[in-house]
């Protein structure tokens, strides 16, 4: 796999390898975002919901929010002050745009930051933003190196490509369900 780092590899084959990459990072982060949401949530009201959107155990915003942050904000890596504003921003943005469309189609708000501190309509608010940025320095300084190489690692095994393509068949089933039915 190192070829496409090194420029041994075609053009179209270092897409391909990207772009199954960050899908399989998106599915990764989205499930992993879940989780944490899942047991911050837990630790907040004492009680334990799913607060996704989906069906199943998986936040498609969380897993946007890190392939952009990881497509994008790499570069910002040698300034860890801008990376952690950035972050912040994009995620706040990010959520704030999110919300806004999920009740505009469902007519439903999901989370509600209201009585928090420094907030805009609920959507977003400064400490969301702070844990957002700062998961955005871990992301690119921890976790994105170490998804990497562990997706680079099963990537070209039978079992990881079995596994990469049922997840997705999946996330789709599950998001067609959704979209055609859960919130109608």
């Amino acid at each position: 796999m190192q070829r496409v780092w090194t420029g041994q590899t075609s053009a179209k084959q270092g897409i391909l390898l990207s772009v199954q990459v960050y899908s399989t990072m998106f599915l990764a982060f989205s499930v992993i975002g879940w989780i944490c949401e899942e047991l911050f949530c837990r630790t907040i009201d004492g009680y334990w919901e799913n607060r996704g959107f989906l069906y199943g155990p998986y936040l498609p915003i969380y897993g946007i929010g890190a392939v952009v942050i990881c497509m994008l904000f790499r570069r910002f890596r040698d300034r860890p002050v801008t990376l952690f504003v950035l972050a912040g921003l994009f995620c706040s943005l990010l959520e704030y745009i999110t919300g806004w469309a999920m009740e505009s189609i469902w007519g439903r708000t999901w989370w509600d930051y209201s009585e928090a501190f420094l907030n805009i309509q609920g959507r977003v608010c400064l400490r969301g933003a702070l844990l957002f940025a700062a998961a955005g320095i871990l992301l690119i300084y921890l976790i994105e190196p170490a998804a990497k190489k562990l997706i680079f690692k099963y990537m070209d095994t039978r079992k990881g490509q079995v596994f990469f393509i049922a997840f997705w068949a999946v996330f789709t089933a599950d998001l067609v369900l959704t979209v055609g039915g859960r919130y109608s």
